[in-house]
């Protein structure tokens, strides 16, 4: 029986799916549905299993698989990655023989479909948003049940992210969008491309910092094609910039595939500051900037408006212009904020107020205007051209901090909402060496000295704003 066959009668046997409708507005209902029908064997990678299930499957193999494929990549691409994409496929011990055997067909979102006399089953390597590839999961079709091995603790988040990914390979497959999986897919050409996020911390993270670890791992083969869709993508110099979505690959030539590494290396930021000069010259005139700005001192000050951010913002930012001016007093401030993108017309971030950002910059410069200035509203090679010779930042946290921290490594006086500097995961996913080679540890607002606040009207999609105390500034 074939991968797509045997996804077919996965279907069919999937107590509810037939109900589903058959566009992608159903994700969370195909993602709810396979958590309540597929039953999820959990494991961490010691090697503990139950006896019972050691009878029945090999999972030992499974398990040394991902001890030797699946933990601390960072820098490097992750020799699992490279040898996928040498070899346009995944060799995966049966978790039915032991036996290695090569996947029949690559969905994206790094989904594996394997068919074998024994039985078909699906393999993906998954993780929290945060992390790389930490956790591999294989579900057998015909048991309708999932074998999950993970680093982490956190098993419920990752069980979801997984049955996300496999929901939305599903409901396409449903509606016939992957009827390519008949096809023989050797002869496809292999396109290395990331998730296409209209934020730059994301596009950054989940997209151009695996360049670096593809460069170094198995440059840039002629078969490869990189397609990259982060804001500006000229700043990396990827090798081709067009973007695409899943549905604008043509399936039956083109096999993509997603990666990801979530660690931003030295060369990876170098590239993207060494490509980003360029455009010094043209924001020094276009933002009326000193023009020995680059051989001055000065500091960036980031703005936020719109959500997660200090619902008294003219009352602080202008408190805090005014004290570094007076405990600097030969420094310039930059005003730094919101980007524009010259790839598409939009900003950068869609929850921001970037009018009311460039409104309140100007507010801040005619405090001093021979000291002050904003580049609110600049293109990131604009933006990162100025602010990457900078002494340090104050800025609240946030994906500015890609920037900031991931690209020009600055040291960082970091604010939030009491309950971010409280009790985030990810808090420090910008300054520490975990996810940034050579990071500058950032120094964080007491979240004492930070008053939250949920009701209406004071908070934006869920994210509270809050206000700083005077002693906070």
């Amino acid at each position: 029986m074939t991968s797509y066959s045997l996804l077919n009668k996965f279907f069919e046997e999937l107590d509810g799916f037939q109900n589903l409708a058959s566009d992608n507005t159903n994700m969370s209902s195909c993602t709810t549905l396979l958590k309540d029908n597929i039953d999820v064997l959990n494991f961490t990678n010691d090697g503990n299993t139950s006896s019972h299930l050691e009878d029945q499957l090999y999972l030992q193999k499974v398990i040394q698989f991902f001890n030797k494929y699946l933990i601390n990549f960072r820098k490097d691409l992750n020799p699992l990655i490279s040898s996928m994409l040498k070899n346009k496929g995944l060799k995966f011990p049966s978790p039915y023989t032991g036996e290695y055997v090569f996947s029949n067909v690559i969905c994206g979102d790094n989904i594996f479909i394997f068919h074998t006399d024994e039985g078909g089953f699906i393999v993906s390597f998954n993780s929290p948003w945060k992390s790389g590839f930490n956790s591999l999961q294989v579900t057998l079709l015909k048991d309708k049940s999932c074998i999950h091995i993970s680093t982490s603790q956190v098993i419920e988040e990752i069980n979801g992210w997984y049955f996300a990914d496999l929901g939305r390979v599903l409901l396409r497959m449903r509606q016939g969008r992957l009827s390519f999986l008949q096809e023989d897919f050797k002869e496809k050409k292999v396109i290395i491309t990331n998730y296409n996020y209209p934020h730059i911390g994301h596009n950054l993270w989940n997209g151009i910092s695996a360049w670096g670890a593809v460069d170094r791992t198995i440059g840039n083969p002629e078969q490869f094609i990189s397609q990259s869709v982060c804001y500006d993508t000229h700043i990396y110099g990827a090798l081709n910039c067009e973007s695409k979505v899943i549905e604008e690959f043509d399936l039956k030539t083109e096999l993509p595939f997603f990666i990801k590494n979530n660690y931003i290396s030295n060369d990876v930021a170098q590239s993207i500051v060494s490509r980003s000069i360029s455009s010094y010259d043209f924001a020094i005139h276009k933002f009326s900037l000193p023009k020995n700005l680059f051989y001055s001192r000065y500091l960036v000050i980031n703005l936020r408006i719109g959500n997660r951010s200090v619902l008294n913002h003219k009352e602080f930012y202008r408190s805090l212009v005014t004290r570094l001016l007076n405990a600097f007093p030969r420094y310039y401030l930059i005003i730094d904020g919101m980007n524009t993108s010259k790839v598409v017309s939009s900003s950068t971030h869609k929850d921001i107020d970037l009018d009311d950002e460039i409104v309140l910059g100007k507010e801040l410069c005619c405090l001093e205007p021979t000291r002050v200035f904003s580049v609110i509203g600049s293109t990131i090679p604009e933006n990162i051209s100025v602010i990457q010779n900078a002494l340090a930042v104050v800025a609240p946290w946030g994906a500015g901090l890609a920037k900031h921290c991931w690209i020009s490594n600055l040291p960082a006086v970091l604010y939030s909402s009491s309950s971010i500097l409280r009790s985030r995961d990810d808090l420090r996913i910008y300054d520490t060496i975990e996810f940034r080679e050579n990071a500058k540890e950032a120094m964080f607002l007491d979240p004492d000295l930070v008053e939250d606040f949920n009701e209406a009207g004071l908070s934006v999609n869920g994210r509270e704003g809050f206000i700083i105390r005077k002693d906070g500034v």
